[in-house]
Order: structure tokens, then C-alpha cells, then sequence
């Protein structure tokens, strides 16, 4: 406890708070940056909620402009002994209590601003013996028989933004998918078997190209099998000897604008790798006041961020701005003196 003391380390009741770890690293930044551009040409067709009990605020469309409404994804899993701090005993004789977190449910929701149907939930049982895992295919089930159709049918004249956190699980590419980390150099190995795709070539033509061998190609064994990025570069005239299939810098993963380095930072750089999309993009194309104080919270966020306000300050600046959508530069600059 001394040594803790002196590490600069402090005792108390965990709680849940904002996770901070690596919100500065280069990818990130770049990441949220895109994500800001991408949401502030969006939040115009959005509605605005102001006022203590959330009223809309008119919102005014162009010809042929359709509301847009944000549905987030939500969940969160039950444990049978979640929150238990009693228990009930007998003649004084305390029972031992079961280790564990106990049997769990999973919930899985969407929401949106306004509310949805609560048919739209799905209730799973984790666990080995169980309904196994969630995994993107129960996701993708979800939204195909559920959200979208709830949706369409409440709201047949807006359109839908769906957003989902950013969980591995949900940036699950299609079986199909044009994604270079399941290529291999040539046709040997285990590979995925790639959709038709399109590329432009040299004379600014589109050029249609199979991403496996032709049925009639001349070695038998390698029909309808994946061509690997040689074959593959070769016929976009893009093949360059010497090159390493994956240099030290990509193996790192450090961020880089060089796109020649190597095989796999060419073959990924294509138009068409660049656009691919998750399986879950490919498939869509709390009382109201509570969800609509939430998402003015999330805008403020990022109207923080947009003004370079990053970590423990935009966290207090959120705070003390609780009633703003946006903050001016007049309020920022008073805040920032202060702190």
C-alpha cells in the first residue's frame, strides 16, 4: 500500500467511467476524425431535441431530402448473482456462496431517436453447453429480419443510420469479401475465395476480373481456386520484383503513406480493397427523453472534439456545458481559462 502510494496510485470504489487508453494514437485520431467529418454532413437532416423535456426542433429538408435517424446498437448480459449483496440465512449459520458471476442472459437491442419497437430485442443464453456465442451471423439475423423491417415500417419516410460500437465483431467482412489479410502470395495454402470485382486499368478502362482461375484454365488443379496477390497484381500490370510480401514497417502496423512497400500495402490499396465494406454496411445499406439526452450528449462530444477539446477536458467541458448541443468559441475560451 506504501509502495502504492508513492507510484502515484489511489484506493477507491471502482466505477464505470470513459475508457482513455490509446485515444491519442495516430490511427485513432485519424479514425475519429473521419467519423466527425462523416457525422457533422449528416447531423443537418437530423432532428434536434432542446428544452428540459426535449422538444424537436423543426427540422428543414431540400427538395428530395429525406430525415435521416440515427438507430444505435445496444447490449448488455444478466448474471444471475449481478448486484447481490444479501443473502438470506438460518440460525445464524452462514452458507457458503457460489464462486461466480452466475448463469447469464444476453440482450441485444437497437435504438432509436425516437423509440423502437421492443420486438427488435434479441434475448440470448451464452455459454458452452448453452446457445454458444453471439457472433456476427446472429447480428446480421437481427437487423435482415428485424430492425430493418421495424424501421421501414415505422418511419417509410426517413432513412436509417445505423451505428454500431466498434467491437471486432461488428467489422466482420463478408465470406466474399475483397480483403487482402486472407490472400496469400500465390495460389498455394488456405485462402478465401474472393468475389468478381472491378479495377481500372492503365488506359483508364474498366477491367472486370476474377479473383480465382478460369474453368478452363490450363492446370486442372488449380480451376476456380484463388489466383494469390501475384497473379492478381500481375493482371492490373501493377507486379513489382524484389518486393517482400509484407515489410517490417506493415508488420508493425505503423501508419505510413508510403504504398509500395510491399506486396500486401499494394494489393490493399487498390480502389476496390479500399471500398469494401463490413458484412453488416453490405447488409443495411430507455424512455425517449432519456435516448434524446443521450444523443445531444454524444453531439456535444463531438462538437468538443471538433474543436481539438480531447480526453479528461472535453469530459469536464461535456460536464459543465449540459444543456448545449454546441458550444461556442466565447464559452470555450471562458472554460479554458478556468482550467
Amino acid at each position: 500500500k506504501r509502495w502504492l502510494n508513492i507510484l502515484g496510485c489511489r484506493f477507491e470504489k471502482y466505477k464505470k467511467g470513459i475508457y482513455f487508453d490509446g485515444h491519442k494514437r495516430e490511427d485513432v485520431v485519424e479514425y475519429w476524425k473521419r467519423f466527425l467529418k462523416e457525422m457533422r454532413t449528416l447531423e443537418r437532416r437530423m432532428v434536434r431535441y432542446e428544452g428540459s423535456i426535449m422538444e424537436p426542433i423543426l427540422l428543414v429538408l431540400g427538395v428530395g431530402e429525406q430525415e435521416l435517424i440515427l438507430v444505435t446498437h445496444d447490449e448488455c448480459s444478466f448474471c444471475s448473482n449481478d448486484g447481490k449483496r444479501g443473502i438470506w440465512v438460518h440460525d445464524e449459520k452462514m452458507p457458503l456462496r457460489k464462486k461466480g458471476n452466475g448463469k447469464s442472459i444476453m440482450r441485444r437491442r437497437k435504438k432509436k431517436n425516437p423509440n423502437i419497437s421492443a420486438e427488435a430485442c434479441c434475448y440470448f443464453t451464452p455459454g458452452k453447453n448453452q446457445e454458444n456465442y453471439w457472433m456476427v451471423e446472429h447480428l446480421l439475423k437481427q437487423i435482415k429480419e428485424k430492425a430493418i423491417h421495424i424501421f421501414e415500417a415505422k418511419f417509410p419516410n426517413a432513412t436509417a443510420i445505423f451505428a454500431f460500437d466498434n467491437s471486432m465483431n461488428h467489422l466482420v467482412f463478408a465470406d466474399d469479401a475483397l480483403v487482402m489479410q486472407r490472400m496469400n502470395k500465390g495460389p498455394e495454402g488456405k485462402q478465401s475465395i474472393m468475389r468478381l470485382t472491378i479495377f481500372i486499368n492503365n488506359n483508364g478502362q474498366l477491367i472486370e476480373q476474377e479473383m480465382v482461375f478460369e474453368n478452363n484454365y490450363s492446370d486442372p488443379n488449380l480451376r476456380r481456386k484463388p489466383k494469390g496477390i501475384k497473379r492478381v497484381l500481375e493482371e492490373r500490370s501493377l507486379w513489382k520484383k524484389g518486393l517482400n510480401l509484407e515489410c517490417l514497417m506493415c508488420k508493425k502496423k505503423e501508419n505510413s503513406e508510403q504504398i509500395d512497400c510491399c506486396l500486401r500495402r499494394i494489393m490493399a490499396s487498390q480502389p476496390d480493397f479500399l471500398a469494401q465494406k463490413s458484412a453488416i454496411v453490405e447488409l443495411i445499406e430507455v424512455d425517449i427523453v432519456t435516448i434524446r439526452r443521450f444523443a445531444r450528449k454524444s453531439w456535444r462530444y463531438m462538437e468538443l472534439y471538433h474543436k481539438r477539446l480531447t480526453g479528461k477536458l472535453a469530459e469536464r467541458a461535456c460536464k459543465k456545458f449540459k444543456s448545449h448541443r454546441r458550444i461556442s468559441q466565447k464559452e470555450l475560451t471562458l472554460f479554458l481559462q478556468e482550467n
